[in-house]
């Protein structure tokens, strides 16, 4: 990714850059991602966080690919922890009704972790885990604190 929207995208002072830099460094770079409210930099970066927690390095995964839609769902949970995590993409073309109470210790009410960028922001920041709608194209990272 660019560095910036200055001359050469940031790369480089000089007039000609070693590689040839992208057309759109203007609206797409580190600094107008670091800057933004909402960014991929911003969610890559929570995400990445996420893979340092017990229950991603050694916690119980459980995975479920629905029937008849295309929505794929997983949970990570430590049990010697308080950590645990559900992720849903829907890689359908059409927002899909979820209910994830099929999943071990999951609580009733999910805390939003992360989502992608097409989600429109809403109020809601938890959702009822017994039916919430995942948009089209579109993935959702839950963390909470599992019931065993």
């Amino acid at each position: 990714m660019q560095w910036s929207n200055e001359t050469n995208a940031g790369f480089t002072k000089g007039k000609v850059p070693w590689l040839p830099i992208n057309p759109d460094f203007t609206t797409v770079n580190v600094k107008l991602n670091q800057d933004a409210k909402d960014s991929h930099l911003k969610t890559f970066k929570k995400l990445l966080l996420a893979r340092k927690t017990k229950a991603f390095l050694s916690g119980c995964l459980e995975i479920k690919i629905s029937d008849g839609s295309n929505v794929l769902a997983f949970s990570r949970i430590a049990e010697d922890d308080d950590t645990g995590f559900l992720a849903v993409i829907n890689f359908d073309d059409n927002p899909v009704e979820v209910d994830a109470t099929s999943f071990q210790h999951v609580p009733k009410h999910l805390p939003i972790y992360a989502q992608s960028l097409s989600v429109i922001p809403t109020e809601t920041k938890i959702v009822d885990s017994s039916g919430f709608t995942v948009g089209p194209k579109t993935g959702l990272v839950f963390k909470f604190i599992p019931e065993f």
